[in-house]
């Protein structure tokens, strides 16, 4: 199946293998590198799932754990030294809603994409090697405790939702880590690493053809066992856990953090058109060239601005406003001040443009571009690739609707000190 990017010079191979893993290819011949990222729609967030019917409830840090072990080979190959060895870049990553595995390099591409299924489709648990791994990720956990950013943004999360797992640390706790079994890595992988739960994007100089007999071949030498799985989904409240918080850290200038608990569950509008008007909203009335911005900096509140950020759940949409201010109650004052006021059109059409100018650069970028169709995937189920067209369609009289229709009252604030 192929599809094209309008006006974005850009088309889409896409084929279903026998296993159920879906792969997707976009040629671009004018670079010189290859970019390659197989995805398990698996995050943090899936501790509680069905699978043949059967509830488990797997410690909390479990997708990342798994991350982890997945390097490990029966054979003693680093898949790591591999890559290294075949002048590619290797990483992996786990968030809320997805682990990615991933590859970057010019050459040896098939024997990269080989390296890349064979070591995610072959894992290799003992007691022995999931103990070993413990010690590394409650390092990395520690580690992470020394980290501002890390530390206000996850308290954020935490406070905000009530039961969400979304609340809950990406790399869990040192409790659950120490708790996490052989058999719960088991249960997880068979879950949630079956390849119909999972897909391959590969952009750059490559052939799609060849990519997709790469992965046939590949194919043959597996097995792959097949459950039924159902994700467990969890009835958010509006009202966030902890309205405000205060952690005392090693820094010279306090950091905030503000959130707006919104409930888009209602809302008559696919979810992904809900966060194209909310970024334009708050970066309308929050941004660089804002009346917000002007008073802030006249008032003296803060030096560097103010940046923003949005999470996102089924029901609810999170807004985080993070500042370092000397005066956070007063930056919290002017930040309500602004919230609910419409922007104009001409501030709507200026962002809108800005959204539109992103989209050619994200043609030319073959890192951009995958990580599109990646987080189409695994929010729509399929690649959006009208967006520049979808992008031009947006109206100024939508998003004053949506922000009527959103209450703005149930805030949440962590403030470092």
């Amino acid at each position: 199946m192929t599809k094209e990017f309008k006006k974005l010079g850009l088309t889409l191979y896409e084929e279903t293998m026998s296993s159920g893993l879906r792969v997707f290819v976009v040629p671009k011949d004018n670079v010189n590198n290859i970019y390659a990222t197989l995805t398990s729609n698996y995050g943090s967030v899936d501790t509680k799932f069905k699978i043949d019917g059967k509830l488990v409830t797997s410690p909390d840090g479990i997708a990342h754990f798994l991350e982890h072990k997945m390097f490990e080979q029966k054979d003693g190959i680093d898949p790591f030294t591999i890559f290294d060895q075949n002048g590619a870049n290797a990483n992996a990553n786990t968030s809320n809603y997805r682990t990615s595995y991933l590859f970057a390099g010019p050459s040896h591409f098939k024997e990269n994409l080989n390296m890349l299924l064979d070591f995610v489709f072959e894992p290799y648990f003992t007691d022995e090697n999931v103990e070993k791994e413990k010690g590394i990720i409650i390092q990395e956990i520690k580690m992470g405790n020394d980290e501002i950013g890390r530390v206000g943004y996850n308290k954020t999360l935490e406070n905000s939702f009530v039961k969400n797992p979304i609340r809950v640390k990406v790399i869990g706790s040192v409790e659950s880590v120490s708790n996490t079994t052989k058999e719960d890595l088991d249960i997880c992988y068979k879950a949630f690493y079956q390849p119909s739960n999972m897909f391959l994007v590969v952009t750059g100089n490559v052939n799609p053809k060849e990519v997709f007999n790469i992965v046939r071949e590949n194919e043959k030498n597996k097995s792959f066992e097949k459950h039924d799985v159902e994700k467990i989904k969890y009835e958010e409240p509006d009202k966030v856990a902890k309205i405000k918080d205060t952690i005392n850290m090693n820094l010279s200038i306090p950091k905030v953090y503000y959130s707006y608990k919104l409930n888009i569950s209602n809302i008559d509008l696919e979810k992904r058109f809900i966060m194209k008007y909310l970024t334009i909203y708050f970066d309308a009335l929050y941004g660089s060239v804002s009346d917000f911005e002007e008073e802030i900096e006249k008032e003296k509140i803060c030096d560097d601005g103010v940046e923003f950020m949005i999470s996102k759940t089924d029901t609810h949409y999170l807004v985080t406003f993070m500042a370092e201010c000397k005066n956070t109650n007063k930056l919290i004052k002017t930040i309500d001040k602004y919230i609910g006021h419409d922007i104009t059109l001409n501030d709507f059409n200026r962002k809108k443009k800005v959204i539109l100018a992103s989209n050619i650069f994200m043609s030319d970028n073959i890192y951009s571009i995958n990580n599109k169709i990646t987080n189409d995937i695994l929010d729509n189920n399929e690649v959006i690739t009208d967006i520049y067209e979808e992008n031009e369609s947006l109206k100024y009289e939508d998003l004053l609707n949506l922000i009527k229709k959103l209450d703005f009252k149930n805030t949440c604030e962590v403030v470092i000190k």
